[in-house]
């Protein structure tokens, strides 16, 4: 997870059969954030992020 352009989060590598990582990001500030997935074995392909219960909480 980005912020502004500064990495504010990364994840274990995971797998299908990966439970799931449940984070707390602090985002005081943060005007953009940018949830992102990158290569994790080196084949560029088949690599994908779920955020189906990613919440964003504003004060």
């Amino acid at each position: 997870m980005e912020g502004d352009g500064k990495v504010l989060w990364t994840s274990p590598k995971l797998t299908g059969a990966s439970a799931t990582v449940p984070t707390d990001v602090k985002l005081d500030g943060v005007r953009q954030v940018r949830l992102k997935v990158t290569d994790t074995n080196g084949s560029k392909t088949g690599d994908h992020g779920d955020w189906a219960a990613a919440k964003f909480h504003c004060a």
